[in-house]
């Protein structure tokens, strides 16, 4: 059975692959773009007003006041199209149409209701017709009272979308501030030192020389996370070279400024492991991590890179 060290291990190494992944690729970028979106739409659609007023009420015509002013009702009664009303404008020597509206008239109504000539289904002229739509005030020319036709937003669908929004824009904030964080530390994450067995396991089965960082300019600043390499060295610089495919790229190190000394998580387990500040060939200082299999190899290519000037 494996041990708690070994397990958290693993772990670590899986989240750092996941913050590289979502840091580094494409679709992983794009798809919480597409996260963030969804979340600021969906927010949009946020219905913060009580359910209660996007219930539809029965009114009769001659019911509908100021009071309703907002309030979704159904009325019924006869549409007089002979009789609409349209609004016009002047604006100099044009005169410009507006809105329509066509009266509705019922029984123990003296004066028509209103009705917007926009989405009223289809009707027979004389025949009694049901309609739903929102109370709405008149500005200008139009009618002090008209009734808009139309269905009510669905509140609790829209607050749910909206609920659902909010978990997806903190999802994607989330991530990608982790992803960005762990960017700095090269997709490096230390863990306690594994215990005997563990340890032994993860330096038989890992490469020599493991890989964390960019690798400059040459390169695209292209950055690689867990890359086998080999180390060589000459009196005036080190280099960790690639090992598959062999030499398909190479990072030189002119000046080593610092190192940190660490147990590294990798997908081997833990492994010694060294944080460097370094000057390459161009002079530009960097930072990059690389473990190894041993901390014998470690200590070595600290040593050499000391010692180069």
């Amino acid at each position: 059975m494996a041990n708690l060290s070994t397990i958290s291990t693993h772990w670590v190494d899986r989240f750092a692959r996941l913050c590289y992944w979502l840091h580094e690729t494409r679709r992983a970028r794009l798809l919480l773009w597409v996260l963030s979106l969804f979340g600021v739409a969906a927010l949009l659609l946020a219905r913060p007003g009580r359910i209660e007023n996007a219930l539809i009420r029965d009114y009769k015509p001659s019911d509908i006041s100021l009071s309703t002013q907002g309030t979704w009702v159904r009325v019924a009664g006869r549409l007089l199209p002979e009789k609409s009303y349209q609004t016009r404008y002047e604006l100099g020597n044009l005169e410009l149409r507006g809105s329509r509206f066509i009266p509705l008239s019922s029984p123990g109504l003296s004066d028509p209701l209103y009705i917007l000539d926009k989405d009223v289904p289809g009707y027979r002229v004389g025949d009694t017709i049901s309609l739903v739509g929102q109370v709405m005030l008149g500005e200008g020319e139009q009618p002090p009272i008209y009734l808009e036709v139309g269905l009510p937003p669905n509140v609790v669908l829209a607050n749910f979308i909206a609920q659902v929004g909010v978990v997806a824009l903190i999802v994607s904030i989330v991530f990608s501030a982790l992803a960005w964080l762990v960017r700095f530390s090269n997709y490096a994450l230390p863990v306690p030192l594994a215990e005997t067995g563990a340890a032994g396991a993860a330096l038989a089965k890992a490469p020599r020389f493991l890989w964390y960082g960019d690798l400059g300019k040459e390169y695209g600043d292209v950055v690689v996370r867990e890359v086998p390499c080999d180390f060589a060295a000459t009196v005036h610089e080190a280099r960790f070279i690639c090992e598959h495919p062999r030499e398909l790229w190479k990072v030189s190190v002119r000046h080593l400024r610092s190192a940190q000394l660490l147990n590294l998580a990798t997908q081997y387990g833990g492994l010694p492991a060294a944080r460097i500040l370094f000057e390459d060939e161009r002079g530009l200082t960097r930072h990059a991590v690389f473990a190894t299999n041993s901390t014998g190899n470690r200590d070595h290519a600290l040593r050499v890179m000391s010692l180069i000037r």
